[in-house]
């Protein structure tokens, strides 16, 4: 799993972390999102190219390793949640025209389950 971010100094005088995450062939774990998430410790927007498979975010493709990991972390932190639309179509194949959502954002809100953004600035 490869990350990059920014910590931007807010307003209010907060902070909001935002992080890119690639994981190549979809195949990160629970302890790679356990790593990260627990390394930001301010609000936080994390969003990127998952390579993942869920039917939390989509109907078409069954879960794949990274997918099931992703899941698994959301359902084990309440304040983290998934902002991606249901089915939103991230990727389209060149050689099949097959769609699929493997691509998200993670959200720290105080919401449980599924968000939106908007729950996570209201207060900006």
């Amino acid at each position: 799993m490869e990350c990059i971010g920014v910590r931007i100094s807010l307003p209010d005088d907060t902070s909001l972390d935002l992080v890119s995450v690639y994981c190549p062939k979809g195949n990160a774990v629970l302890s790679d999102f356990v790593t990260l998430f627990g390394s930001l410790k301010n609000k936080f927007i994390v969003c990127g190219d998952f390579n993942a498979h869920h039917p939390l975010w989509e109907d078409s493709h069954p879960p794949n390793r990274c997918g099931s990991a992703i899941s698994d972390f959301l359902c084990s932190n309440p304040n983290v949640c998934l902002c991606t639309p249901h089915n939103l179509v991230t990727r389209i194949c060149p050689s099949t025209r097959k769609q699929s959502t493997i691509g998200g954002v993670q959200a720290k809100t105080t919401n449980r389950g599924r968000g939106h953004l908007s729950d996570f600035y209201e207060n900006w």
